[in-house]
């Protein structure tokens, strides 16, 4: 798993089909314009969780602005972003609906990766009904999209 191992602990941008996420209002979107920007994340390990299981993280706010499901039951939730409450252990708890697994892709460079929640065991992405315009696009839980590459995320270091 090398290059997850070295994108843990650095600035990533997190793209779903060409859209950059962004925190927009306290939900996550995919932006496809320049502004607003995307924004750069950092992918913490969840070590009591084992290996692919990661906190996401705003890499400038920290663990007070993350990914994260506000209800794991809903079908159509969309991801959210805010504060990440963390355990004082050794190694640090995480609630599951903010721990990420990350499941690469089997025929792709390393960089391509679906995102599924450890709370709800669901993927998330972009729908493809939503691309008639340039307005950010929502990231959602079980996106359904007519093409699945919009469930990859590309997950690359900020250079």
């Amino acid at each position: 798993m090398g290059s997850l191992d070295q994108l843990r602990d650095t600035e990533v941008r997190i793209h779903f089909a060409g859209g950059g996420v962004a925190g927009i209002d306290g939900r996550a979107f995919a932006v496809l314009t320049p502004e607003p920007p995307a924004g750069s994340w950092k992918l913490v390990s969840d070590e009591a969780r084992g290996e692919n299981h990661f906190v996401i993280i705003d890499a400038v706010e920290g663990f007070g602005k993350g990914l994260k499901l506000a209800d794991p039951e809903e079908a159509d939730a969309q991801v959210e972003v805010g504060f990440i409450p963390v355990g004082k252990s050794l190694p640090p708890f995480y609630p599951p609906n903010a721990v990420w697994v990350l499941d690469p892709s089997e025929d792709d460079d390393g960089a391509h990766y679906r995102l599924r929640n450890l709370a709800s065991n669901t993927y998330i992405g972009r729908r493809a009904a939503e691309d008639g315009s340039s307005n950010p696009k929502p990231i959602v839980v079980n996106p359904q999209p007519q093409n699945p590459e919009k469930m990859f995320a590309a997950i690359l270091p900020v250079t």
